[in-house]
């Protein structure tokens, strides 16, 4: 075969196979596409024999952990470093880790109709928290306790139907007040009078029922008023209504049962909860009611509280990766005969402060608070002998790190 010719096909061919990977319809040193109606190579994310794109996972997992670290200044001074009445703050005058926690939950939705919730979580306010929890057969019940417990701060799993209806059982975060246990997700770093005296938690079942788009009726059966373990044979319950469209929610719940080893009808517990939230920006309001009512066989009548605060948080500053939250509370709480916070007394608290938030993964709080108790003895730990004082002052400092990761577990191909 001549040279000249052998050079001719192979440049022929040459072309061929460069014309052939452009796209259809660009031209590409004068060669357009030999075969216009070719298959073009697939996209990134594009399953290469069917040319579809796939269905990339959503993800419905949420994972985090955090580190709630505070030094709290109090200008009583006390010995024992106790702030009375407090669960989330009991310690004062000291660097205290308060909570180390990790968790991680699934939210029910129409694609994966099931909830899961577990975490756990260690600290002071921890200890405080669970301090209370009943042990069966006192000091030499077995498997029950703060000990056994206090550790685990959320286990339940639930299952969403086609209707709407949702179950759900387990250990649970209670709705009742305005915030929760864990600071992080708090408006202000320390926590509200009615806040503190209301369970931060709940152990049992409840059963959510949507009515439209925007309300929701939910019943809860429950061990007891934030006890995992029994203190009688007999349950309590829950029942709240609540409506919501977009960033205004109201709430009103009503907690009713045997709160007391006697389990008689007249011995229950009935506390009334009501909540108006507006979580607008720049400037968000929140208030919260409470009353409350308990027999009491071994006194001179019934037992009865009433109390409130009103939660106001504003927008200072935002940037691309950070932002500076203002926020306040005023708050009153008259424990009538003492079922709450030990004392007959009424109490007058008022909280103001900037929060730093820098790029969801640091808070960084400067509170100011004071505490007044109207008690004829005073309520507030004072010195190192433990004088009763009627105020105190105080300022908290607040570091808390925290990392979250959102994630879908993606179906075997």
């Amino acid at each position: 075969m001549p040279v000249e010719l052998l050079a001719l096909i192979v440049g022929v061919a040459t072309a061929t196979a460069t014309a052939t990977v452009t796209a259809p319809g660009d031209d590409f040193e004068g060669f357009s596409d030999p075969n216009p109606a070719a298959e073009p190579l697939p996209a990134p994310g594009v399953d290469p024999v069917w040319a579809e794109p796939r269905q990339l996972p959503v993800p419905h997992w949420v994972a985090g952990a955090f580190l709630d670290t505070a030094y709290i200044f109090n200008h009583n001074m006390p010995g024992n470093h106790l702030w009375p009445g407090q669960v989330t703050h009991p310690r004062t005058g000291e660097v205290t880790l308060a909570v180390a926690a990790g968790y991680l939950r699934h939210q029910a939705t129409s694609e994966q109709p099931w909830r899961f919730e577990l975490a756990f979580h260690a600290g002071a306010a921890v200890d405080a928290l669970y301090a209370a929890e009943p042990i069966p057969g006192g000091n030499a019940g077995d498997y029950a306790g703060p000990e056994v417990w206090k550790h685990v701060a959320l286990a339940n799993g639930g299952y969403r139907f086609v209707s709407g209806t949702e179950i759900q059982v387990g250990l649970m975060a209670a709705p009742i007040g305005v915030g929760g246990f864990w600071s992080k997700d708090n408006w202000t770093y320390s926590p509200a009078l009615a806040s503190n005296a209301v369970p931060y938690y709940l152990m049992g079942g409840r059963v959510i029922q949507p009515i439209g788009d925007e309300v929701e009726v939910d019943a809860w059966v429950v061990n007891g008023w934030q006890t995992i373990a029994d203190v009688n044979r007999a349950p309590s319950g829950l029942v709240g209504l609540q409506w919501a469209r977009r960033e205004i929610t109201l709430r009103g719940q009503v907690f009713f049962g045997p709160e007391r080893p006697d389990p008689a009808a007249d011995q229950w517990m009935v506390h009334g909860d009501t909540q108006v939230i507006w979580d607008g920006h720049p400037v968000g309001v929140a208030a919260v009611a409470d009353v409350g009512r308990e027999g009491w066989s071994g006194g001179s009548g019934d037992l009865y509280w009433l109390g409130g605060g009103v939660w106001i948080r504003g927008d200072l500053w935002q940037g691309r990766h950070a932002s500076l939250v203002l926020a306040g509370r005023p708050e009153a709480w008259w424990d009538r005969d003492g079922r709450i916070y030990g004392i007959s007394q009424v109490l007058l608290a008022g909280t103001v402060g900037p929060s730093l938030y820098v790029r969801d993964l640091l808070q960084v709080r400067l509170e100011y608070r004071y505490d007044r108790s109207l008690g004829s003895d005073g309520y507030f730990y004072r010195g190192d002998a433990l004088a009763l004082a009627a105020d105190q002052h105080s300022v908290l400092l607040n570091l808390l790190a925290k990392f979250e990761h959102a994630f879908a577990r993606r179906a075997p191909p």
